[in-house]
């Protein structure tokens, strides 16, 4: 890995990349933390017709038999609990609350139900003014967003329909001590629901909380939300203005740089002079608008020991 001639702008992003890994994975794993206590309660009895709302929004329910065409392993996307984790996540980082509408008026929803549950304490109120934060909310936990409704499908929906199969396994074997109308899926029931049932006949042999494994360490940002997560430092703001003036004169703001200047630069342009010399160069136009998000696992920009949360 070769990295840039200027050393102090090297140094300078990877301390800001290894502070926005560590921020987005201690936030993911605080969300984890309060979503687990959470379905732990919902176990244990403390469940009320409001919380099918937000187990619903953690993780959608399994599609009815007739709708129920796909692989349960596939990683086809959950749009409704992604936003939703996504919302959530931001005001764990921030502590600022979402807007009260949408998505955003059910996460303010859970966040209440976790304090009429003991379980969590605001940073502050909702009427306080939204307060500055080092990295832009939204920026910083996309990646771990998606990570964690991945997590949480399969650890509920796609984890009742494994228990199922075992028990009609066992069934079949003669085996099984339930009866063949309990294995049912009950479509009235959220995700969860179903899941704690099935996993309370199997002798709790689960874990119900969604705990992360050593290979979700890495955190991925598209080049747009690595411009955002260095703005804030002058050195790296100053010398991305200093590459995009270059070619853009009258470049001014991150919106300049993410929407007007960077879409026509081939991947990891940029990258490449603040950090490391790690991309393919030489990509035609076509090639270029074909990329779109372009999308970097940090494992192959810095250093393993830079990236670890």
């Amino acid at each position: 890995m070769a990295l840039n001639p200027r050393m102090d702008i090297a140094d300078e992003m990877i301390a800001c990349l290894r502070e926005a890994v560590g921020e987005a994975n201690k936030t993911k794993q605080h969300a984890q933390r309060l979503i687990g206590q959470y379905v732990e309660r919902m176990a244990n009895g403390s469940l009320e017709p409001k919380d099918r709302d937000f187990l619903d929004a953690l993780c959608q329910r399994q599609p009815k038999k007739e709708d129920n065409c796909r692989d349960s392993d596939g990683d086809d996307d959950e749009p409704g609990s992604w936003q939703f984790l996504a919302a959530f996540l931001r005001y764990i980082y921030s502590g600022n609350y979402p807007t009260d509408r949408g998505v955003g008026k059910l996460v303010i929803g859970f966040i209440g139900r976790l304090q009429e549950l003991g379980m969590h304490t605001p940073l502050r109120e909702r009427d306080v003014i939204r307060q500055s934060t080092p990295f832009r909310p939204g920026d910083l936990v996309r990646s771990v967003s998606v990570q964690l409704a991945v997590e949480l499908k399969k650890l509920y929906r796609d984890g009742v329909v494994k228990l199922q199969n075992q028990f009609k396994d066992q069934q079949k074997g003669g085996r099984a001590k339930v009866d063949g109308s309990d294995l049912d899926i009950r479509s009235e029931l959220t995700a969860v629901e179903n899941f704690l049932i099935f996993n309370k006949m199997s002798g709790n042999k689960w874990k119900i909380a969604p705990l992360s494994t050593a290979a979700n360490g890495f955190v991925s940002f598209s080049e747009s939300e690595i411009v955002s997560l260095c703005w804030k430092r002058e050195l790296l703001k100053n010398r991305i203005l200093q590459i995009v003036r270059m070619t853009f004169s009258s470049c001014n703001s991150q919106d300049d740089v993410t929407r007007n200047w960077l879409p026509d630069k081939e991947p990891e342009f940029l990258l490449r002079r603040l950090i490391a010399d790690v991309g393919p160069i030489g990509l035609t136009a076509l090639n270029r608008r074909d990329v779109g998000r372009r999308i970097f696992n940090l494992g192959d920009i810095v250093p393993t020991e830079y990236i670890d949360a």
